[in-house]
């Protein structure tokens, strides 16, 4: 199975191809579905989020809620837009998702 990096939601890299003495081995970024990419952001999520946390954040920061929700929103969209190979487009807006809910997170621990 392919291993993803969660911080960059990037297919780790495989050797392809063979090695020939003195060349190099080429290697490809491979192609992950959207769900695949989707659940190791959100795995990697959970392993920080804590309950409440969207709730107090939705009292004390209602415009970070509404960009996560926007967020949220763009990811749906290219998620039925890319196939069965997640886009550029739907890689970028998961990443932005991310970020956001990582952001909250950080916000949240620091408030507490």
């Amino acid at each position: 199975m392919i291993e993803l990096e969660p911080e960059t939601l990037t297919a780790a890299p495989e050797p392809v191809g063979d090695r020939r003495p003195g060349g190099s081995v080429q290697i490809p970024d491979p192609p992950a579905a959207p769900e695949e990419l989707f659940n190791i952001a959100v795995a990697a999520i959970n392993k920080r989020y804590q309950v409440g946390m969207m709730e107090r954040l939705a009292i004390e920061r209602p415009a970070l809620t509404a960009e996560i929700a926007r967020a949220m929103d763009r990811v749906e969209i290219t998620w039925r837009e890319s196939g069965p190979v997640g886009s550029p487009a739907f890689k970028l807006a998961l990443r932005t998702w991310y970020d956001l809910k990582i952001s909250a997170i950080n916000y949240f621990r620091g408030a507490n």
